[in-house]
């Protein structure tokens, strides 16, 4: 275990590093309206395939072990593939309908919407399935290793694509061509799991559709529900936020969450890719009361974790904002920290889920999201109305209204405890580095000196890690 951590936390440091930089590029490449319009086409992806795509995905991988077991993988997978183009046909016909609609908000022609969109939708989909398998597979090393090649390769195309014109549609054009580049590589990795010889079976799960397709949506529909519902709640603000108060506005806003964002997923990235496949090979066909072990385990590393992050990022926001991001962004460090506390309530909400998962009761899901979807749907509008400085807030109150209905649901599916005792002990780590961005605000901004205060707090961020790793190893 001790060697995949190792592995893990190396390789999510570089792919750390690699975001940082293609933030810094985009922010550079792209004018806050240009990045607004990617954005705004990145919402309308987002929106498709996390209520067609992603729940049929969770349930691949909640059976990937068994499927692994019968050596049925290579079956279910191309059926995934199969869905995910057909699928998208679907809602390609949708976004021409809702043209009118979509178009007059990003800006952008009906065929590059299109184009950006469907691509996104059947290549990243297909490079974040194909990478994160190897991983369940436990093959770390190789799912590392074609996460940063598509990292790099998307960052190496959309900046060659985006380098005159400048646009937003180009950039997003180099991310899927860097995805379909990335999944090449991981396909033949892939491969070497899959007994082709079985793939000729296929059409026996097309005569017993009708229990398959059953099977999956009892699992998926509720899921289905509460990501929409999560998008309406986290997504659907950059919408009304163009037509309210403009892009630009909209574009500088979204410099500072993505910042924030980027960091926070990184350590989600980090936590699901070591962390998920012992939680869901922990559950198996066991009882309720392993489960919540299981997931108690799961949280006595991830809550801690995840707090120290957010602190990191709030703490050292000013300096962040000068090192990652370009000149014309600098304004934006108070998005970062909305960003920061938006991104660590999300997260956590996501961990509270996986109570579900573990359950296969994924329609409980569904009443804490609606919650924070009303929350915010009411919240944000009138927030920007009356002044657009208060949109991180409105959302920062509408999640956390979320993550306290989800907490008391979850607890009634299972005896999950949190403990509150290595939370407060975290904190201990968390005040060096109030202290080291107080000091710094009183000096200077010049970057030399913002790189050494960050590497002073990040010191002390990493030895908090360590010392919840060490505490903490019950998994």
């Amino acid at each position: 275990m001790k060697r995949d951590f190792i592995v893990v936390l190396v390789g999510r440091i570089i792919q750390t590093i690699s975001a940082i930089i293609v933030l810094r590029v985009m922010s550079s490449v792209l004018t806050s309206i240009e990045l607004a319009k990617a954005v705004l086409v990145t919402t309308i992806t987002n929106l498709f395939a996390l209520v067609s795509i992603n729940p049929v995905q969770m349930f691949y991988y909640r059976k990937l072990n068994d499927w692994l077991d019968n050596k049925t993988l290579g079956n279910k997978f191309l059926l995934l593939l199969i869905y995910v183009i057909v699928i998208n046909c679907f809602l390609s016909a949708v976004l021409l309908c809702l043209y009118g609609f979509f178009g007059s908000l990003t800006g952008i022609d009906i065929f590059w919407l299109l184009t950006l969109v469907s691509g996104s939708i059947i290549f990243i989909t297909i490079n974040q399935t194909v990478i994160p398998t190897l991983n369940m597979l436990e093959k770390r090393r190789e799912a590392v290793l074609f996460t940063i090649i598509t990292t790099w390769s998307s960052l190496l195309l959309s900046t060659l694509l985006t380098y005159h014109g400048g646009k937003g549609e180009h950039w997003i054009l180099g991310q899927i061509i860097g995805a379909i580049l990335g999944s090449f590589f991981a396909f033949l990795s892939f491969f070497k799991f899959v007994d082709l010889s079985k793939l000729k079976q296929i059409k026996k799960y097309y005569n017993q559709k009708t229990r398959v397709i059953k099977m999956i949506a009892v699992f998926s529909i509720p899921i289905s529900i509460t990501v929409g519902l999560n998008w309406l709640q986290l997504q659907s603000y950059r919408f009304y936020t163009s037509k309210l108060v403009g892009l630009e506005y909209l574009g500088k806003f979204s410099a500072g969450y993505t910042l924030s964002a980027g960091i926070m997923s990184a350590f989600e990235a980090v936590a699901m890719q070591f962390f998920s496949p012992i939680f869901y090979k922990g559950l198996g066909n066991s009882n309720d009361e392993k489960k919540a072990k299981v997931w108690n385990d799961y949280a006595a590393y991830y809550f801690p974790l995840a707090i120290l992050t957010a602190s990191f990022v709030v703490t050292m926001a000013p300096y962040l904002t000068r090192l990652l991001l370009h000149k014309t962004f600098w304004d934006v460090s108070i998005y970062v920290i909305w960003g920061a506390i938006i991104e660590l309530f999300r997260i956590l909400g996501n961990a509270y889920s996986m109570v579900s998962h573990a359950t296969m009761k994924t329609n409980k899901l569904i009443h804490p999201q609606l919650i924070g979807a009303i929350v915010a749907l009411l919240l944000v509008p009138v927030m920007l109305i009356y002044n657009k400085e208060y949109l991180g807030l409105s959302l920062v109150i509408s999640s956390f209204i979320y993550l306290i209905v989800i907490h008391k649901s979850m607890t009634k599916q299972l005896a999950i405890q949190i403990s509150f005792k290595m939370v407060i002990k975290v904190l201990g780590f968390v005040f060096p580095m109030i202290v080291i961005s107080y000091l710094g605000s009183t000096i200077s901004y010049k970057f030399i000196f913002n790189f050494l205060l960050l590497m002073g707090s990040g010191l002390f961020y990493l030895l908090g890690c360590y010392f919840i790793y060490l505490k903490s190893r019950r998994i």
